[in-house]
Parts: structure tokens; C-alpha cells; sequence
């Protein structure tokens, strides 16, 4: 009811109705001049607009009373659609059910071995490289120039040949070596590359077609960042790989731990948003995500370093196991504690496996710098208006968009390793860069190795 009056609003507007047709009535009995309310030249169009009639003007008074809340019980009220229940559990059904596929997929990889991996990475590279190119391809204009997808594609294969074959040299150079090539075949491998690429930019020269030539260059453009930020960076995954399987699981596994520990800390607790770009982020999350990945990443490498097959480097492309006697790394050693925290432990000395602390740097990187490769990620896709990258997983989107954060982990491991954990040179690195020279070379080598031992009492 109104305010102030004992009326209720449809009570007043019935009485208003009432007395328009009271008016209506009185104003036709008294002669008044025909056109007025009826125009017979109008066929009645102007009298629909005029006077409503009684069902019309019921169905608006109800519209009205709708929007109001104070429509009749038989009529039906507007109310806002709400997403059903039953869909937001089915998406979320769907991601988890995904998710552990992706889990158990994953060990079973590691489990089947060091060139299954290698090949699900290299399939990997070419979605990634797919999904990011298709982002800005006009298939329409494409279709009158068939040479640039040709070209993108060609710079693809030559870029994969020198990147991969320059993080595994010492394993291509076995395999060149085993399979009857020249001991210098491997020398001439950049060199290659160099002129196959040279090759691609003439023929890309060769292809540009009038008017179409800015949309050639940004092909161009677009085709060298994606190899540059995303396909150089993953190639440094197959090194990872073939040092030891333990130094791509605990990168990889740290990186989707975060992701995970990140949204349930998110969930329970988060409260503070962290970063523009993804707002779902918070500071809650990020900050319990980091404690949790890295304990978890202590935890595989105390687990992982007891096997073989996560601790041997892969020095052959075979499908064979590998054993090896595992290095200082992966052995306890005894580390002197800092003498403020003895005062307060009285802990003089710690009994620690290298791999544990190296541990704890990856899973530090995955959690604090790791996740900025899925803001970037996150950014092209605002910048381009898209939500995935790609649909070929279902709940989650393009495989861009679950490695986002893994292209930077790769990356970061494998200097990580060159510079912290693989710093000395061993036998087979100097074996086989003796190997890469040439024959008379070698026999000098030799002699100098001999004579330096004869002299040092060694040898006779």
C-alpha cells in the first residue's frame, strides 16, 4: 500500500481507469466533433493507439504489477535467469574428472620412459605453436595465399631441428656417430639450419602478394615471437629431460601442485585480490600455494632421488632403461647450520641430500615467478578478446592455457641446472667434444693425455 494512504496501487489505478471511460462516455454523448477520439479515415489505427482496450490495458496494468511484485498469484512473475546448479557442478565434474587423467597420464609417461616423454613434448610444441598462431590467422585470406601457412610451418621444423639439436648434442652426436656419419657430421649442424632458414626468408620474399602485404609481415611477425617466446623455451625441456627424469618432474610437478594448492587456498581464505589481470588471484592463495609447492617440492626430491630411473641421465635415443651410479647429488651430506640458528636449535650440523635444496629452489621458482606466465598468458587473451586459447581439453581449454606457467618453469630449470647443479665438466661432455674434432686431432689429445700422465708417474 502506498505510504501515507489506505489505498494499494492497483485499487488507485482502477479508479483512474473508471473515470477515463467515464470521460470517454460523457465527451461522446455530448456531440463532440467526431475526429476527435475516432477518425473513421484512419481505420481505427489512431483509436488502438488512443484507447487502449480493456484486454490490453489488463496486460500492461499486470506487466506493471510483475515488475512490481504485486501481480496476481495466477499470473507469472519475471525473475532474472540464474546459471542451474546441476551445469556449474557438471562443468566443475568435468575439470576434475580431466585434471586426474592429466595426473596419471603424466607418471605413466614418466613411468614408460625418457623418449616417451621427449615425444609427448615435442606434440606439445606443435599444439602450442597451432594454438598461438590461429589466434591471429585470417583463414579467408589464407585461402588466396596458401605459401604463408607453408612458410609458418617451415620456420616451425627448422627452428625445432636447431633448438632440440642443440640442447641434446650429446645425445644427437651418439646417434649420428652409431649410425655411420662422418665424427664431424655434427660441426656442420648450425650451419645448416642457418641456410635452410635463409631459404625460408626467400622464399616468404618470393610469396607476397599486392595488398596483402601487411598482413604477410604480421604473419611474419607474429610466426618468430611465438617460436622465440614459446618453441625456444620448450626445447629446453628435452635437456631437462635427458639429465635425469627428476629434473622434469619436480619443474613440472611444482608448477601444477601451485596451480592446484593456489585455487584451494584461494577458496577457503582468499580475500585480498593480488593482481589486476586475473582478479580471481588472491594474496591468500598465492602465499599458501608457495608454502605448500614448496614442501611438496622437498618431498619428491627425497622420493624421487632413490631411483634410477629418475636419477640417470639418458645418453642414447633408445628405448632401453638406464642405470648409473648416481652422482654426489643425490647422496646425504653433512651442511654446517649457521651459528644464530644453533643458538636457538642446537643444531651444529644437517644431514641433507643435494637434490632436496635444489628442490626447494625449483618448486620456490614455480610458486613465486612461476605463476607470472599464466598472468602473461592471461593478458594476451584480454588483449585479443579470446577466453582459451584452444577447446582440445575439455573444462580447461586449450593446452596453451594449462603450460602457460610451464614454458617459463622449463626454461628457468634448465639454466638452473647448467649453472647449479651440472657446473663441473664430466667425462662424457670432454669425450665428446674430442670426439667432434677431427682425426689428427684427436691422436694429439691423445698423446698429451698420455705423456702428461707418464710425467706425473701414473703410467710407465
Amino acid at each position: 500500500r502506498v505510504h501515507g494512504g489506505g489505498k494499494s496501487v492497483r485499487e488507485m489505478r482502477a479508479n483512474e481507469k473508471r473515470k477515463l471511460r467515464a470521460k470517454l462516455k460523457d465527451t461522446d454523448d455530448s456531440g463532440s466533433e467526431p475526429g476527435f477520439w475516432s477518425n473513421t479515415a484512419t481505420s481505427g489505427v489512431e483509436d488502438e493507439k488512443k484507447i487502449p482496450n480493456k484486454q490490453n490495458t489488463k496486460d500492461n496494468t499486470n506487466a506493471d504489477d510483475e515488475i512490481m511484485g504485486i501481480g496476481d498469484s495466477n499470473q507469472k512473475v519475471v525473475q532474472p535467469k540464474v546459471e542451474p546448479k546441476k551445469r556449474k557442478w557438471g562443468d566443475l565434474l568435468v575439470r576434475a574428472s580431466w585434471s586426474v587423467v592429466m595426473v596419471f597420464g603424466f607418471f605413466g609417461l614418466i613411468l614408460a620412459g625418457h623418449i616417451f616423454v621427449f615425444g609427448v613434448v615435442i606434440l606439445v610444441q606443435s599444439a602450442l605453436y597451432s594454438e598461438i598462431s590461429a589466434l591471429r590467422k585470417d583463414v579467408e585470406k589464407e585461402k588466396k595465399m596458401p605459401f604463408v601457412n607453408f612458410n609458418r610451418w617451415y620456420f616451425f621444423v627448422v627452428f625445432m631441428v636447431l633448438a632440440h639439436g642443440r640442447s641434446l648434442r650429446p645425445q644427437v652426436q651418439e646417434f649420428l656417430l652409431s649410425n655411420g656419419f662422418p665424427p664431424g657430421f655434427y660441426t656442420t649442424h648450425e650451419f645448416i639450419c642457418f641456410v635452410l632458414y635463409s631459404l625460408g626468408i626467400v622464399n616468404f620474399v618470393l610469396t607476397l602478394r599486392k595488398g596483402h602485404f601487411g598482413y604477410c609481415f604480421e604473419m611474419f611477425v607474429w610466426t618468430h615471437m611465438t617460436l622465440l617466446l614459446v618453441i625456444l623455451q620448450t626445447s629446453w625441456l628435452g635437456a631437462n629431460i635427458f639429465s635425469g627424469m627428476i629434473w622434469f618432474v619436480i619443474p613440472a610437478f611444482s608448477v601444477v601442485v601451485n596451480d592446484i594448492t593456489a585455487y584451494l587456498f584461494g577458496r577457503a581464505f582468499g580475500r585480498t585480490p593480488l593482481i589486476a589481470i586475473s582478479p580471481k588471484k588472491t594474496w591468500e592463495g598465492f602465499i599458501g600455494a608457495t608454502v605448500a609447492t614448496i614442501l611438496i617440492g622437498f618431498l619428491m626430491a627425497t622420493i624421487f632421488s632413490e631411483y634410477q630411473h629418475m636419477v640417470c641421465p639418458k645418453k642414447t635415443f633408445d628405448f632401453r632403461s638406464t642405470t648409473c651410479e648416481p652422482s654426489t647429488v643425490f647422496q646425504y651430506v653433512d651442511y654446517q647450520v649457521p651459528f644464530y640458528i644453533t643458538r636457538f636449535t642446537g643444531w651444529s650440523t644437517v644431514t641433507l641430500k643435494p637434490v632436496q635444496l635444489h628442490g626447494i629452489a625449483l618448486a620456490s621458482f614455480a610458486s613465486i615467478i612461476g605463476p607470472f606466465g599464466g598472468f602473461f598468458a592471461s593478458g594476451i587473451k584480454r588483449a585479443l578478446k579470446k577466453k582459451d586459447f584452444g577447446d582440445i581439453i575439455p573444462g580447461h581449454g586449450g593446452l596453451t592455457d594449462r603450460f602457460d606457467c610451464q614454458i617459463l618453469m622449463g626454461a628457468f630449470a634448465f639454466f638452473y641446472c647448467r649453472t647449479f647443479v651440472f657446473s663441473s665438466i664430466d667425462v662424457d661432455t670432454i669425450v665428446n667434444s674430442v670426439m667432434k674434432m677431427k682425426l689428427e686431432d684427436q691422436l694429439q689429445v691423445y698423446e698429451g693425455i698420455v705423456e702428461n700422465l707418464k710425467a706425473l708417474g701414473h703410467i710407465a
